[in-house]
C-alpha cells in the first residue's frame, strides 16, 4: 500500500481565462484489448464515481443573506449505483461488437492522474482564507491534495472558482464487479469530502449552479485503457444537510 505524500503542490493561481464551451457528460475513451482480438472477445473496463455537494445560509439582523456553510463529498448518492469515491469496474465484454451477458474478467487495473475538479460560482468561496478556504476532512483526506485553482468562464457565461483536487492514493487495485441495480464497490484511499469556507458576502439564495468534472487514465493487465476526459457536468444544489 502506498504511503501519502510529503509535500504539498505548489497551488497554481491563474488569470481569468475563457473555458470551452463543456456540455458533454464524462466520458470514457478506451482502446480494444489486444489480448482478446484473436477470439473477437472484448473485455470492457469503466470509472464509476459518486458527486454531491451542499450549502447552507441565513439572514443577519441587517435582512442581508450570508452563506454559511459550503461541502462537497464523492461519498454521497447521486446514481444509486455509482461508487462511493472511485473505482475501476467491470463491464460486459463484446464480441463482433455485440454484449454478451458475460462481465470481464477481475484483474488488477492502474489509474493514473485521477482529479475531480469542482465549479463553484466566484465569490462563493472565501479562497482569501487559509489554505484558500479549502479543508479535507474524509478519511483518505492525506491521499488528496488541491492542486490548482483558478477563474474560468464556462459554457453558461458565468465566472467561477475551479478547484483542482489530485488523488495520490493505491494507484494499483483490483477491478470491481457489481450485480446490475447495486452500487459498484468503491477503491481503497479514494473517499474525498471538502469543507469550504463560503463568504459571508455571497448571498446563494435557493439554488446554486456548480459543475463537477473528473479526468484521469487507467491501464489493466489484460490490454485495456482508457482516458477520462475533463469536461464539466452541470450540476444544481440547494441547501441542505448530509
Amino acid at each position: 500500500m502506498s504511503t501519502p505524500p510529503t509535500t504539498e503542490p505548489r497551488i497554481r493561481r491563474r488569470a481569468l481565462m475563457r473555458g470551452a464551451a463543456w456540455a458533454s457528460p464524462v466520458v470514457a475513451v478506451a482502446t480494444a484489448a489486444p489480448a482478446y482480438a484473436k477470439s473477437g472477445a472484448q473485455p470492457r473496463y469503466d470509472l464509476s464515481t459518486s458527486w454531491s455537494s451542499m450549502y447552507s445560509y441565513t439572514w443577519d439582523n441587517y435582512g442581508n443573506c450570508c452563506a454559511t456553510q459550503l461541502r462537497y463529498s464523492n461519498m454521497v448518492n447521486n446514481e444509486n449505483t455509482a461508487a462511493y469515491g472511485f473505482s475501476v469496474f467491470n463491464r460486459r465484454m463484446v464480441i463482433d461488437g455485440t454484449e454478451t451477458t458475460d462481465l470481464s474478467p477481475t484483474v488488477d487495473a492502474t489509474a493514473t492522474n485521477v482529479t475531480t475538479i469542482l465549479y463553484y460560482p466566484l465569490g462563493m468561496v472565501n479562497t482569501s482564507a487559509r489554505n484558500y478556504g479549502v479543508t479535507i476532512d474524509s478519511r483518505d483526506a492525506p491521499y488528496w491534495r488541491l492542486t490548482d485553482l483558478r477563474t474560468v468562464t464556462l459554457s453558461d457565461g458565468r465566472r467561477y472558482s475551479a478547484f483542482t483536487f489530485s488523488w495520490r492514493g493505491t494507484a494499483t487495485q483490483k477491478t470491481v464487479t457489481a450485480t446490475r441495480g447495486q452500487r459498484v464497490p468503491s477503491w481503497a484511499t479514494t473517499s474525498l469530502r471538502v469543507h469550504f469556507s463560503p463568504s459571508n458576502r455571497y448571498c446563494p439564495g435557493n439554488s446554486v449552479t456548480w459543475w463537477v468534472a473528473h479526468t484521469g487514465t487507467f491501464t489493466t493487465t489484460n490490454g485495456w485503457s482508457a482516458t477520462v476526459t475533463a469536461n464539466p457536468q452541470r450540476q444544481v444544489m440547494t441547501p441542505g444537510n448530509w
